[in-house]
């Protein structure tokens, strides 16, 4: 059973505490500083402590909803005058609940500004919700949470296993070029002339969690690469920020953006070559050769890349280390898409009714 509520009736609002601080006058420290759409820098102190809500007040994302809207935040933080700064009432409201809850409805009449998007506190405490009882609340953001903690461990798992891959083969004697360890994969297919369903690896798909695009061929306009070998995706665009896609068992009809070089191994794992290519020693070749007339747009010459200096050899057991730490870290992220996919399928069902807790549950038992 749900009670239909006004937002401003259930939460606490702290805004008044919000001191916005230019990025000029920032002292750089271990505190996240949180804008309208999450940490936008880290600063030596801190304001709040504790779990709280941020709710963007401003800003085009309130329209589009690209990223959340609301934001859990917890331990010691700074927050500017750009998200709302809230908690649940105690005995009324959970504010995991309220976060979830966020993701769910419709705001668009609640928002002023054309220009400029703005979600006032007015505007804010004004908005209605069908509120579940409190005991609801919290076994729905417990359902819920199961799914994005287990997230949140498999993108640390993915960290840490990524940075000691790179760390493993960093001090590796560069005495050959990237030629010698990989071919440049070059056949190019038209989409619509492959079977319907293809795997599209594109840079916004890696940008989203590295996981490729299960979409229909006949949507995609223009040409790719189309590889079916394990492989290495190199990202040709904007060196400065390494986009390096480790494709160690790519599916029948894997194709990739023309942004991406694909390299595929040879006498080495895709693994290997993936810790290889992500050494800062490749980062700066790279960004020494680019062409382009703006930093966003920059790229280099897939020629220069294959001559990158590379080891000649990689020892046997340290390949095996590393072929082990991308599978691994390959499988988090898949596991990750996994539990997203079922967490966004639930949320809406278990806000609207559609579902119960325990059927939730059940569903999340069976991939937790």
């Amino acid at each position: 059973m749900t009670t239909s509520v006004r937002i401003g009736d259930i939460i606490d609002n702290f805004d008044s505490m919000r001191v916005p601080v230019s990025s000029s006058k920032r002292r750089p420290g271990h505190y996240p500083y949180y804008g309208a759409s999450g940490i936008v820098d880290h600063v030596e102190d801190f304001i709040f402590d504790g779990p709280y809500l941020l709710i963007a007040e401003d800003g085009e994302n309130l329209k589009t909803r690209s990223t959340p809207i609301a934001i859990p935040a917890d331990g010691k933080f700074w927050v500017n005058n750009h998200s709302h700064v809230v908690r649940g009432k105690p005995g009324l409201c959970s504010t995991t609940f309220l976060g979830y809850y966020f993701a769910t409805i419709d705001i668009s009449g609640y928002l002023s500004g054309s220009a400029q998007p703005k979600l006032s506190q007015t505007s804010l405490n004004s908005i209605r919700i069908n509120l579940p009882s409190l005991p609801e609340q919290k076994a729905i953001a417990e359902v819920l949470g199961a799914l994005d903690d287990k997230i949140a461990a498999n993108r640390k798992l993915v960290t840490t296993t990524e940075d000691l891959m790179v760390a493993l083969v960093t001090n590796l004697e560069a005495d050959a070029s990237l030629k010698q360890l990989a071919d440049l994969r070059r056949s190019s297919v038209q989409p619509d002339a492959m079977p319907t369903l293809v795997n599209h690896y594109s840079l916004p798909r890696y940008d989203e969690g590295a996981i490729p695009c299960r979409e229909l061929s006949a949507t995609i306009k223009s040409g790719k690469f189309h590889f079916d070998h394990p492989a290495v995706l190199l990202s040709k665009l904007n060196p400065r920020f390494p986009r390096i896609w480790n494709v160690p068992h790519p599916e029948e009809n894997s194709i990739a953006s023309t942004e991406f070089l694909v390299l595929e191994p040879r006498r080495i794992s895709s693994s290997t070559l993936w810790a290889l290519l992500s050494t800062r020693r490749v980062s700066s070749f790279l960004q020494e050769r680019v062409s382009g007339t703006t930093g966003s747009h920059q790229r280099f010459k897939p020629a220069q890349a294959m001559e990158m200096p590379m080891p000649s050899s990689v020892p046997e057991n340290l390949q095996d280390a590393l072929t082990s730490l991308g599978v691994r870290a390959v499988a988090a992220r898949q596991e990750s898409q996994t539990l997203a996919s079922l967490r966004d399928t639930l949320l809406p069902a278990l806000m609207d009714g559609t579902i119960r807790v325990k059927d939730a549950e059940k569903q999340a038992e069976e991939v937790l």
